[in-house]
């Protein structure tokens, strides 16, 4: 309303501004409800030069413009004021995806705390929480407050205003590391840990960062922690609630090859090379394919964007979808783009005039793309992703859809036989979460133009 109101108190410069932000909003505020959220933000950007804004600043400003872009040209939400109150959901969604795991089998997931904004946990880890920020050396402080200083004048002296600026981005940098201690401390639902070394001096035990603000904020006598072996007097907080305190002894580590095994050089062979080096002309350059997915590649990934969110030709989200996948992967052109969604669409088709869509479709449970992590028998985990896994009559079906091209029952076989170790694994999983087999199908989305249901 500002905007709009008596402009005079402004000097001549902000004047301007004022009525070019007036003309820029005459222009595109008619346009609000007529063109897409993402074309209406990219006129925006155009109309403003941000980009060239933020020309001089972090390379990130630039790549959070692009990420922008990218999830209104992804939402289904046309409209600019159906949009912005999506953002948010659309940012934790985009955080969470590949963060699937962590919420299977009490498996461990380790973010920085930038990327943990937003997000909860039942348990949180505070590591290494005596880590200590290395000290600004540099030399030259640009604040608004003190505006460019140097830190050295002729000889040793430094300047009043250098030191004022210096102490200004110290508080700064306080600032910043309590702000970030709070948002890491509030991801945690139930139970929050720290953990931290302490040192000898001479002065006694000590520790530094966040864990010297926790120990002088609780009391902790770091000399009892010290001694300790295992669980230490609770200490109290300010609030009144206690919090418990453990200690251990850092082990005498062995030096390297702790595993016992003899230290051998490697010799080098006397074989002949299996093949001659390749020789290239000066100048010649190997072509490269990066950010181009081959076709059939790409088919499947954007058939299994659909079937994560059970799309299907004639729902208005789905084009839109398929159309971003694309243009995501590398489909810069217009052409290109609608011959993908349209190879997409036809497999989609394909599967809904099938009856095993009737019989997913009314299941009483769906679960796509559902992460696991699995403990082997050796020790090591392994992690994967199952397409589908639905209640119906019967129990738990396991579905796994494939969209490679199978000319014949010979290819069929092949890719059965191919696909059925991963398969068995996804089962296996599936039981030691669940204490019950299901039943397991491959659905084969692309045989001689048709659809093969092979059961293990």
């Amino acid at each position: 309303a500002a905007l709009y109101g008596d402009l005079s108190a402004l000097d001549a410069a902000d004047q301007q501004r004022a009525l070019r932000a007036q003309a820029l909003l005459a222009q595109l505020t008619p346009l609000v409800d007529r063109l897409p959220v993402a074309e209406l933000l990219q006129r925006v950007i155009d109309a403003t030069d941000y980009r060239a804004v933020l020309a001089s600043a972090q390379p990130r400003l630039w790549r959070n413009i692009d990420k922008l872009l990218l999830d209104a040209q992804r939402s289904p939400l046309v409209q600019a004021r159906a949009f912005l109150p999506s953002l948010d959901a659309l940012r934790e969604s985009d955080v969470r995806s590949p963060e699937a795991p962590a919420d299977v089998a009490g498996a461990v997931q380790l973010m920085t705390i930038h990327a943990a904004k937003g997000l909860e946990f039942a348990t949180v880890v505070i590591a290494d929480a005596a880590r200590q920020r290395t000290g600004n050396a540099s030399s030259v402080i640009l604040l608004p407050d003190t505006g460019l200083t140097f830190g050295r004048g002729a000889g040793a002296y430094t300047p009043l205003t250098a030191r004022v600026a210096r102490w200004l981005d110290k508080e700064q940098d306080a600032e910043e590391e309590k702000r970030l201690l709070y948002v890491a401390a509030t991801r945690a639902r139930e139970r929050l840990l720290f953990s931290a070394h302490i040192t000898s001096s001479t002065k006694g035990w000590k520790t530094s960062g966040w864990a010297s603000q926790l120990v002088e904020l609780v009391g902790i006598d770091l000399a009892t922690v010290a001694a300790a072996t295992g669980a230490c007097p609770p200490a109290t907080l300010p609030c009144a609630e206690h919090v418990g305190v453990w200690g251990a002894q850092l082990a005498d580590l062995e030096p390297a090859n702790t595993l016992g095994a003899p230290s051998i050089p490697w010799q080098p062979s006397t074989a002949a090379p299996l093949h001659h080096p390749l020789r290239t002309q000066p100048g010649q350059q190997r072509e490269s394919a990066k950010g181009v997915v081959p076709a059939g590649t790409l088919t499947g990934t954007m058939v299994h964007a659909a079937l994560r969110r059970w799309l299907f030709p004639g729902d208005p989200q789905l084009i839109p979808l398929l159309a971003a996948v694309a243009l995501e992967n590398g489909l810069i052109t217009a052409e290109q783009r609608a011959d993908a969604v349209a190879r997409a669409q036809q497999l989609l088709v394909r599967l809904r005039e099938h009856p095993l869509w009737a019989t997913i479709a009314g299941a009483h449970t769906r679960h796509h793309e559902l992460a696991y992590i699995l403990p082997l028998a050796d020790g090591r985990v392994e992690e994967g992703c199952i397409d589908l896994l639905y209640r119906a009559v019967g129990g738990w079906h396991l579905l796994d859809f494939k969209v490679d091209w199978l000319a014949d029952e010979a290819a069929l076989e092949a890719a059965f036989a191919q696909h059925r170790p991963q398969i068995e694994r996804y089962v296996e999983a599936v039981e030691h979460l669940l204490g019950t087999r299901p039943t397991a199908q491959i659905c084969f989305l692309n045989t001689a133009n048709a659809i093969t249901v092979v059961s293990l």
